[in-house]
């Protein structure tokens, strides 16, 4: 995954000044308890044909802290950039693909950059979590801090400012506060730091979109410009409504079905901005809110065959709710389901806080609003079935080669999972259940905004950091 030279291979212990620099901020009374983290065990949850197996790593906070190389000499560094691209980063069978063209560029950067040094970060922040070990993550916040450093650095120069690397490190470092985001601080700095990319982007302006890394790095960002404006209840800058309205060169039908949907999304932004100021008389808010859930209605209703997904019967399991469970293509195409579904949980959320002061045309108040429950309703079972094809992998018409990406996944079900448990009229068994699997994929994957976030559902409480 990008050795740069031989003499990045040769064995460095420095173990020993991590966990003494760690020790340092713990209490003296801490004891002699040990973290261990063995790495061939990390290996295992990866494709062994891409990760170093048999490679063991033991921090601990006794004197004789070392590290256990059996095969062959990798620094901890390499092994949690490994981790990374084994567990954020993926490509399916059918192209689609997630932060798939980040390797190239890693591989293209020079030793100690601020893009090599985030990915490196994101990756060790990720086994700290997963394996508990806080010496680890201490050396993960270090990295990432000097990566802060240089980014500023390079956001003074009007060319690296504009650069695709600088771009990636922005939207990598909103990903290390996913990782490690288990307080409100860590979600204050995932949000500052979606908006500088925003900016970023906003400058590159349409050069962007002329080269197909440049296009990919928008479509991510855009992904991320839309969930945080959904969250904070606030518009998508006008720049990013306007390059998301310019058609791509050479559109895939996929891209154009994308980019539809995307359109869609910023205007329930707009709607939702709109009604979260107080100031807002909003006579128009529930017209606005059917229109958006009718054009959504219609977008799922226009895709092609490929989008399409298959109902199975299933006993419940600890990660299944319902008796049933969807089978979708990829992971790709049931988070755009999903992405569609929060949207319409959220207009039809406005329309329930005004349709008694709205006069309707067609349809009673208290009938709007019986079918707006129903609605809402529909739509978080079907949220709820895709979480076990998210976590089993169980595709239509592909083999059992599908490898879980653990933060792939976790951070594609982050949103969707929230969403069902913060509607006020979701029943406590579900918001529970929804509450559950957020701490289970934190678990599972290192990930630790999904554990924030399902403290913040216990406490009935939503975030619009």
């Amino acid at each position: 995954m990008g050795y740069r030279d031989e003499q990045s291979l040769l064995f460095r212990d420095e173990t020993k000044k991590v966990v003494r620099k760690a020790n340092a901020v713990t209490t003296q009374n801490r004891g002699p308890s040990s973290a261990v983290v063995r790495l061939d065990e990390v290996a295992n949850l990866s494709d062994s044909s891409t990760t170093a197996a048999g490679v063991a790593l033991d921090l601990t906070t006794q004197a004789h802290n070392q590290i256990a190389i059996r095969n062959q000499p990798i620094l901890l560094d390499e092994q949690s950039a490994c981790f990374f691209f084994q567990n954020f980063t993926h490509s399916s069978l059918e192209g689609k693909a997630r932060l798939d063209f980040l390797a190239p560029i890693y591989r293209q950067s020079s030793p100690g950059s601020a893009l090599a040094e985030i990915i490196v970060s994101v990756g060790m922040a990720a086994i700290a979590n997963k394996f508990k070990c806080p010496e680890m993550m201490f050396a993960a916040r270090q990295k990432q801090t000097s990566v802060l450093r240089a980014t500023n650095v390079a956001l003074q120069d009007s060319v690296g400012a504009r650069s695709d690397t600088t771009l990636l490190t922005v939207l990598l470092l909103s990903t290390f506060e996913i990782v490690t985001g288990s307080t409100t601080g860590s979600l204050d700095a995932w949000t500052h730091h979606v908006i500088g990319a925003t900016a970023i982007a906003q400058i590159r302006g349409r050069k962007q979109l002329q080269t197909e890394t440049g296009r990919r790095i928008f479509d991510y960002l855009r992904f991320q410009i839309l969930i945080g404006c959904l969250q904070r209840e606030i518009a998508v800058p006008q720049g990013m409504t306007d390059l998301s309205s310019i058609p791509m060169e050479s559109e895939t039908e996929e891209e154009i079905n994308k980019r539809r949907v995307f359109l869609i999304l910023i205007r329930l932004c707009s709607l939702r901005s709109d009604f979260a100021d107080e100031t807002n008389d909003g006579l128009d808010f529930v017209d606005r809110a059917l229109a958006i859930d009718a054009d959504l209605e219609n977008w799922a209703d226009h895709l092609p065959f490929e989008y399409a997904y298959i109902t199975r019967k299933s006993d419940k399991t600890d990660d299944g709710f319902l008796n049933y469970y969807h089978v979708y293509r990829d992971i790709y195409t049931c988070s755009f389901w999903n992405m569609y579904r929060c949207g319409r949980i959220m207009a039809h959320e406005v329309m329930l806080e005004r349709v008694d002061n709205h006069s309707m045309t067609t349809v009673s108040p208290s009938v709007q609003r019986r079918r707006s429950e129903d609605m809402m309703a529909q739509l978080s079972d079907d949220i709820a079935a895709s979480v076990p094809f998210f976590l089993r992998g169980d595709h239509v018409g592909e083999s059992s080669s599908y490898t879980l990406k653990a933060g792939v996944v976790g951070q594609m079900l982050i949103w969707p999972l929230y969403i069902i448990a913060r509607i006020p009229r979701t029943s406590s068994l579900t918001r529970n259940w929804a509450v559950l699997q957020m701490e289970r994929i934190s678990q599972l994957t290192g990930v630790a905004h999904n554990e924030a976030l399902a403290s913040y559902m216990k406490k009935r409480r939503n975030v619009t950091v």
